[in-house]
Parts: C-alpha cells; sequence; structure tokens
C-alpha cells in the first residue's frame, strides 16, 4: 500500500509539473507559518508546543471556465478540470511532554514536512466569484525527538516517526471584496489511506529495536480563510487555518531486545490540532 500511494503521489507531481508547461496562468505563493501544535493520546499523554517555518505553492490553470448559471453547465459549455496546485510545507517547533505515568519534560524537539498536489474544477458563479471543489494526494512526515532525555520521573524518551499518507477532499470558495480585497474560504476533508509509526525503542534502552506500527484507519479535517490585498507587483495575504487529525489504533508489533522476542507494542489512538496562520506574498 506505502509503495501504491508513493506512485500515486508522484504522478499527481508529474501531472501537476506537465500542467505548468501548458497554456494557461500560473501563480506562486510562498511565505512563512506559524501555529500551536497539540497531540494527545486520550488517558495516557499529550504533548503541546509551537511551531514555525515556510510554506511554498504553485497554482496553474490551464484555462478560464465558462460563468456556472444552471446544473447543466458545471459539466458542460466546455468546462473541465483546470486547476492544478502543488503545495508544500516545513515546519520546527518544541513541544512539552506531560503524562500521568511518566512525569514531564520540556523543551522535545520536533519538525515537520508535507507535501500535496491536487486537481481542481473552478465552477465560477456570480460576479468573478467561484467555486473550486478539488481533490489530491497528499504525504505528511512528523518527527518527535526526546532520545537521550528523561522526564521527571526518570523515564527515558526516544525518536518518533509518523508517517501519513492521504487523500484531500475539499472546496474552495473565492469572492473579490472591492478596492483589491478578496477573501476565500476553504473547507477539507483528509481521507486517511495509510500509515506508519516508528518507535526508536533503542534510544530509550540499547538493545531494543524500532517498532514500526502500521496504522490504517484515521480521518482528518482542516478549514482557513485567506485575506489577500491586491498591488501592483504582489498579493500579500494572512491565512488563519485549523487542521485536525483522529488516528485510531495501529496494528500490532512485535519487541525485541537482542533479536530475542520480549513482547508486543502498539501505537494508541490519538488526534493533532494545529491551529495557526500563513502570512505570505502572490505573485
Amino acid at each position: 500500500m506505502k509503495r501504491l500511494m508513493v506512485s500515486l503521489l508522484f504522478l499527481t507531481l508529474l501531472c501537476v509539473g506537465g500542467q505548468a508547461d501548458a497554456q494557461g496562468t500560473g501563480e506562486f505563493e510562498f511565505g512563512m507559518e506559524f501555529a500551536n501544535f497539540e497531540y494527545e493520546e486520550p488517558n495516557f499523554m499529550e504533548e503541546e508546543g509551537f511551531f514555525w517555518g515556510f510554506f511554498g505553492n504553485y497554482t496553474h490553470r490551464v484555462m478560464e471556465n465558462n460563468r456556472v448559471e444552471s446544473w447543466g453547465d458545471i459539466f458542460g459549455s466546455g468546462n473541465a478540470f483546470n486547476v492544478f496546485e502543488l503545495d508544500a510545507r516545513v515546519m520546527f517547533g518544541e513541544v512539552d511532554y506531560t503524562s500521568n505515568g511518566t512525569g514531564s519534560l520540556d523543551g522535545i524537539d520536533d519538525w515537520l514536512f508535507e507535501i500535496r498536489g491536487v486537481a481542481g474544477y473552478d465552477i465560477p458563479v456570480f460576479e468573478n466569484s467561484r467555486i473550486t471543489p478539488f481533490f489530491g494526494f497528499a504525504y505528511r512526515y512528523l518527527n518527535d525527538d526526546s532520545g537521550g532525555l528523561r522526564t521527571t520521573t526518570g523515564a527515558a524518551g526516544y525518536e518518533r516517526e509518523a508517517n501519513y499518507f492521504y487523500m484531500p477532499f475539499g472546496v474552495e470558495w473565492f469572492t473579490p471584496l472591492g478596492s483589491g480585497w478578496s477573501v476565500t474560504a476553504t473547507a477539507e476533508f483528509d481521507l486517511f489511506i495509510d500509515g506508519e509509526q516508528k518507535s526508536h525503542l533503542g534510544d530509550a534502552v540499547s538493545g531494543l529495536n524500532t517498532v514500526k506500527n502500521d496504522q490504517d484507519d484515521g480521518k482528518g479535517w482542516r478549514g482557513s480563510i485567506k485575506i489577500a490585498k491586491e498591488t501592483e507587483r504582489f498579493d500579500f495575504f494572512v491565512e488563519p487555518y485549523v487542521r485536525y487529525w483522529d488516528i485510531e489504533d495501529s496494528e500490532i508489533s512485535p519487541i525485541t531486545y537482542s533479536g530475542v522476542l520480549v513482547g508486543f507494542g502498539l501505537e494508541p489512538k490519538n488526534d493533532s490540532l494545529e491551529s495557526g496562520a500563513r502570512v505570505g506574498i502572490n505573485f
């Protein structure tokens, strides 16, 4: 499944890149991103901290779809999927860990990388407004590294790596406000396809293996509102957002010590929430 998802993701990115060579219009966005990050495994532990980082995306419109005045126009009048976007971001931060069973630990280094390729279908409505349903493929990686650190109760930390493959399905509403201002609202459901959690237990106890737990069940939601101001050279914008993940228990995997089976482990049900904002320019 992982190999299939990687292939589909790269196929999407190649399609986006191929469309960039076709006739049409393209837009670049880049800027900085700031967010409060919360992660929780209910009844066991939670982490919270501040993330910051950079993002960039390229959007290419192959053509402009015709204005829609009835349901029949949506799939007629020469209209088609006309929007292709590639989006990537990298975030860095520190989180504080608390647990009823293993104490607390501050200043854990985290970093996050995400890349998405999506295709959309512009539906022009009203005067200069448009609704754009979209779908795509995406990959998210989160590294949480407490290796070499100990909690207030003496529990040893270790590095954890989360890998998510998912399909975003959403809708975007764009409308101008006048005097060069515009607003874009986006709502999205993220269909979790496949994931893998790597726990480097050897960081805590030398001789323990790196446990790899497959994750098959989960879902996510996200939403944002982007307010932009057009100028002669650039569009400046700010985009508050919320991103949420709800992941179920993983499959069980063996834990070994120096190659000898000593137990089994899983990645428990967890949820995470990012609430932040992007600030950037569009040209």
